[in-house]
């Protein structure tokens, strides 16, 4: 059985060729195991970027620097993973497609 991934809503904030590339980089790496929480194996992709933010210790805040990550939704029971951007080799897609909307 594979995972599925679908769109949620119309609103996208990025293009549907940039969500197929997430899926399909996270389906070549094997991205592809049941829900740790309740074992659905449907999710979906969210329509916008987790920018997570980084910290470089604990006595300096810095602001500005973060991991671009896709968010992965299970349709059953909400439990959300991210996947990061730059680790998936799809930063320059992603500025590609941001540029061009």
């Amino acid at each position: 059985m594979s995972i599925v991934f679908d769109q949620e809503d119309k609103k996208d904030r990025f293009s549907s060729k940039m969500k197929e590339k997430i899926a399909k980089k996270l389906k070549k790496n094997n991205a592809v195991n049941m829900c740790p929480r309740c074992g659905n194996r449907k999710f979906y992709l969210a329509n916008k970027y987790y920018m997570m933010p980084t910290q470089g210790d604990f006595n300096d805040l810095t602001l500005g620097d973060t991991i671009p990550c896709a968010i992965v939704v299970c349709k059953k029971c909400g439990f959300v993973s991210l996947h990061s951007i730059g680790a998936l080799g799809l930063m320059e897609s992603a500025r590609k497609y941001d540029e061009s909307e």
